[in-house]
């Protein structure tokens, strides 16, 4: 269940060189907030601009973050079986700056 409550990261290279990342966030413990999360962790600061998504659309401003995804309620019980099933696609394509 932990595997599942993270968001994964994959680099490709641009036809320019520069490295850019699909963030994945999808599933039932996680929201968008789990994928722009991982984006500042692997931009490290130094912030990043979304190229494209897939699922629900990015806030404009980080001020606007959705709350944290149903993996704590997960850990502690707290989630019924209907909202376990539930599925959503959530990706992010980003570059760092």
């Amino acid at each position: 269940m932990f595997l599942a409550g993270c968001a994964t990261s994959t680099e490709h290279r641009g036809q320019d060189g520069w490295a850019n990342y699909e963030i994945g966030c999808s599933g039932p413990l996680l929201n968008l907030r789990s994928c722009l999360a991982k984006a500042g962790d692997i931009c490290r600061g130094r912030g990043y601009r979304v190229l494209d998504y897939e699922g629900v659309q990015p806030p404009a401003a980080s001020t606007a973050l959705p709350p944290p995804g149903l993996i704590e309620q997960a850990i502690r019980g707290e989630i019924g079986q209907e909202a376990l099933n539930k599925f959503e696609i959530r990706k992010l394509y980003i570059r760092c700056h």
